[in-house]
């Protein structure tokens, strides 16, 4: 008898699973005031999410800042973050109701970001638990931020399933492109920090509430 073939969602974390954004844009201004500069407004900080720490700090300050003067902005960053990164936390309404749907229908679930890997953990196992989701990958040394397909694959690896086998699910163009890098399938949401201009044609769900069917849809494919 043939094993029924595994499949995975793999999650993006902020603005996806998660309104990060509090925490997010306080850490970010703390750094930045600390650091001399002037703080941003919160709809500046949010753009700049997904790609990132570093990425983020940079799009805050002018370009010619010297590398030096990022990493520290960076540490304030992480020093603040370490101590609020709770403030405001929320995972987005319909969200888990979603996972457990996907759970029941035999996905493997994963969480893929750039987020920090400390921070990523930390938020996910507050927001849902430990037992949830089977991998974390966040940024750490060494790997290639998202879009490159080394955090997925590392992730696919640990879930023991294909990539033709999973369905990647994000909230920005960094997470689309993540997908063709890896040769996953894909589901856009509307609820994350950047609205949707061109969604590439991908499919892109309203409400978490139409998270799950349309991710099974799409793995089925």
């Amino acid at each position: 008898m043939t094993s029924p073939k595994k499949r995975a969602a793999l999650f993006d974390l902020d603005g996806t699973l998660a309104d990060t954004g509090v925490p997010i844009c306080l850490s970010a201004n703390w750094a930045l005031v600390s650091c001399g500069f002037p703080a941003s407004a919160p709809e500046e900080c949010l753009r700049g999410v997904g790609n990132g720490l570093e990425r983020l700090i940079r799009l805050l300050v002018p370009q010619n800042i010297e590398d030096a003067q990022i990493r520290e902005l960076m540490d304030h960053y992480q020093r603040h973050h370490r101590k609020h990164w709770m403030q405001g936390l929320k995972a987005y309404p319909g969200i888990e109701q979603a996972l457990d749907t996907l759970a029941n229908a035999g996905f493997s679930l994963g969480v893929c970001t750039n987020k920090p890997q400390e921070f990523a953990r930390a938020t996910v196992q507050h927001l849902f638990g430990a037992d949830r989701f089977q991998c974390i990958v966040g940024a750490r040394e060494g790997i290639a931020h998202k879009p490159d397909r080394s955090m997925p694959d590392l992730a696919l690896a640990s879930l023991g399933v294909q990539p033709q086998d999973a369905v990647f699910i994000g909230d920005s163009i960094v997470d689309w492109r993540t997908s063709k890098n890896t040769g996953m399938r894909v589901v856009l949401v509307d609820w994350g920090f950047k609205p949707w201009e061109d969604t590439q044609g991908a499919p892109l769900a309203q409400h978490p509430n139409d998270l799950a069917a349309m991710v099974m849809k799409v793995s089925s494919g």
